[in-house]
């Protein structure tokens, strides 16, 4: 038997496609909306939801940063004067534990292992776990003067300590943060601080970060993020989405892995090829770009969202590649910005909604958290460590519910006094990237 955070439905090979319980919402993290389940991988994750406790974004996101550098740099598109490959670098934010972002880890392997000779070379050649330092990043890649060398330049790095990157990149002399930052953008980098410099072209990297939402506040201020390592990366919550306290079947992925390998193998081997968009796509992307470009906002949350039209248009190529498309239609687009929705959901969550009062943010972020039940005013005042005054809580309670941000309810306990309770207004912003996502449905 098993205990469901989530229940979990009887998903028949044939039919468990159309439930809508993978993108149920879990207590206190965003929504994945439908559309990011779009294609072979949607159904992937589909199939193995019901056996593992990790969530489904976490799975998903993760198997798409691998499946994307199992092509490489050849696949593109342009944006400016820039090539974007199929290239996402998520990180993974949940508690220690119940976060379960190794286990969506495994997922992501152990789906990617399943396909035949492709994939079992890049699972035992091209992944690799700690970044220690920049040097050690270049000297894996580094150009060999043997012209005959066809080392393979793709490598997928897991970091479960992310918040170890973060330190070390901001050390002065660090090579790491503006080596990854370089790698994130283009196929080459170098290290010239050594007395014999090392170089390295043609490479693919993908970096997965793993953290947690308090270690991530802690490493950054507005300062560390502006410009820095931070930015490139998509930010993804997580946490334990059911309870299996018994053993499940493994989920059947055979047909899926079947239809993959040889689409991604055909784009690994092809020449470097630009992916443009369809009429209808580019007309679609004109719409989703003004959104992404007039949601824009300052502080923290600001700079890691600034690279949400970069990174729709490269899972959009990466959902194409994955479908076989020999250009970008409507809903791959669509499917990569539901991805993009909810990392800029997990920056919300992680960072508030930054209104310039650090004071407001925090209390802006501690009611969303809180979801449904709300938070007392004595809940409010421990949120701040019982530092701030009687009148400067209700300033700050004034100010959300004047913007309608949030709302003041009676709760009335059975027994007891009844006592009044801060809810966030899970509507009060009106969301374009909603109403988009709905528009290609």
């Amino acid at each position: 038997m098993s205990s469901a955070l989530h229940a979990v439905p009887d998903m028949h090979p044939d039919t468990h496609e159309d439930t809508d319980d993978v993108t149920a919402p879990v207590h206190g993290l965003p929504r994945l909306h439908t559309a990011a389940l779009h294609g072979p991988v949607g159904k992937a994750v589909r199939r193995i939801h019901p056996t593992t406790e990790a969530h489904p974004a976490g799975v998903l996101v993760q198997t798409l940063a691998m499946l994307g550098a199992m092509v490489g740099d050849g696949p593109h598109v342009m944006i400016g004067g820039s090539q974007h490959p199929a290239r996402i670098w998520p990180l993974i934010i949940g508690p220690t534990g119940v976060g379960r972002k190794g286990e969506s880890l495994a997922q992501a392997k152990k789906f990617v292992s399943s396909f035949n000779s492709f994939s079992s070379y890049f699972v035992e050649h091209c992944l690799a776990s700690g970044l220690a330092s920049g040097e050690g990043v270049v000297a894996h890649f580094a150009d060999r003067t043997n012209p005959e060398d066809t080392q393979d330049r793709r490598l997928v790095v897991t970091e479960k300590e992310f918040a170890r990157t973060l330190t070390a990149s901001k050390r002065e002399s660090s090579t790491l943060g503006p080596l990854l930052r370089t790698l994130w953008e283009e196929d080459s980098a170098q290290v010239m601080t050594r007395t014999d410099p090392l170089k390295a072209s043609g490479v693919h990297l993908v970096v997965i970060g793993h953290i947690t939402a308090r270690e991530l506040r802690m490493k950054l201020s507005g300062a560390d993020v502006s410009g820095g390592t931070a930015n490139r990366f998509l930010p993804i919550a997580v946490r334990q989405w059911q309870l299996l306290d018994d053993e499940t079947q493994e989920p059947d992925l055979a047909g899926i892995a079947a239809e993959l390998e040889p689409r991604l193998h055909r784009a690994h081997v092809a020449a470097p090829a630009r992916y443009r968009r369809t009429e209808a796509a580019g007309a679609y992307w004109k719409q989703v770009y003004r959104v992404l470009c007039d949601s824009e906002v300052d502080g923290p949350l600001g700079e890691v969202l600034a690279r949400a039209p970069a990174y729709v248009l490269r899972l959009a190529l990466l959902y194409a590649l994955i479908d076989g498309a020999t250009a970008i239609h409507p809903e791959h687009i669509r499917a990569g910005l539901a991805i993009v929705k909810y990392a800029a959901d997990t920056a919300k969550d992680v960072f508030g909604d930054l209104s310039g009062d650090s004071d407001l943010d925090k209390l802006s972020a501690g009611i969303r958290r809180a979801g449904p039940k709300g938070m007392t005013q004595t809940e409010v005042s421990a949120l701040f460590g019982r530092n701030r005054s009687t009148e400067q809580i209700n300033t700050l309670i004034a100010q959300l519910t004047e913007q309608g941000a949030a709302h003041m309810r009676i709760h009335k306990p059975a027994r007891g006094r009844p006592t009044n309770v801060l809810v966030w207004n899970e509507q009060h912003h009106n969301d374009p990237i909603t109403d988009l996502l709905t528009m290609g449905a």
